[in-house]
């Protein structure tokens, strides 16, 4: 900081208290450079990683879903490592400056959003199934295209910045039009004909949530 103020680069300006700066917008534009140059310096020189006597905090992007299937194991895999530990955080849209900066350590995302300059490996695939109300007559034991698009939807959308679903970027990525009038799961309940689609790992709990309800492929 002290070097920065010398310099005459415009970087930093001081504040009102005569003791804090802030920086300039070319400060705010240098930032993301120096955050990824950071980044490939670490990966030039890794250090020796041992889980036993290290101290760190690895910051993983994932869904709810994703936490859900891998966060036990992995939670039991750190736990005679006390001086690990694992902060798992939503999607954001800006996931790829936060994994080339170094901000997270990991991304768990689907193939349509992977980031090929950073290595890649396949975890776990996953069926869907779609979840309907016992008593919705509109539905039989499987379900067609059409009668998809035909019925009426629940869905979850993010307002806060966060990356569509991977429901949602299905079915925007095959164009499959749907009327979605919910947007909140817990709300398809007894006596609802409304649909929601959620990954066969997930069915039981969905159909807790959504009171009296049944899935079909």
């Amino acid at each position: 900081m002290t070097k920065a103020r010398n310099w005459d680069l415009n970087l930093l300006i001081p504040l009102d208290d005569g003791r804090s700066m802030r920086r300039t917008a070319r400060g705010e534009d240098l930032l993301h450079q120096v955050r990824q140059l950071l980044a490939q310096v670490d990966q030039l020189a890794p250090e020796a990683f041992d889980p036993a006597t290290a101290e760190r905090c690895f910051s993983v992007m994932m869904s709810d879903f994703a936490a859900r299937v891998l966060m036990p194991s992995v939670l039991g895999s750190v736990a005679g490592h006390p001086g690990i530990s694992v902060r798992v955080r939503p999607y954001q849209a800006e996931y790829a400056t936060e994994l080339d900066e170094g901000t997270i350590d990991l991304l768990l995302t689907i193939e349509e959003h992977m980031i090929t300059r950073h290595p890649v490996t396949p975890l776990f695939t996953a069926d869907w199934v779609v979840i309907t109300p016992v008593d919705n007559r509109l539905v039989g034991d499987t379900l067609s295209l059409e009668q998809y698009r035909s019925l009426r939807h629940v869905a979850v959308r993010y307002d806060d910045g966060r990356i569509p679903t991977m429901e949602e970027s299905y079915v925007r990525r095959h164009a499959i039009d749907r009327p979605v009038q919910v947007a909140d799961a817990r709300n398809c309940g007894a006596g609802s004909v409304r649909q929601m689609i959620s990954p066969k790992r997930m069915e039981s709990s969905m159909k807790c949530r959504t009171c009296s309800a049944r899935s079909v492929p």
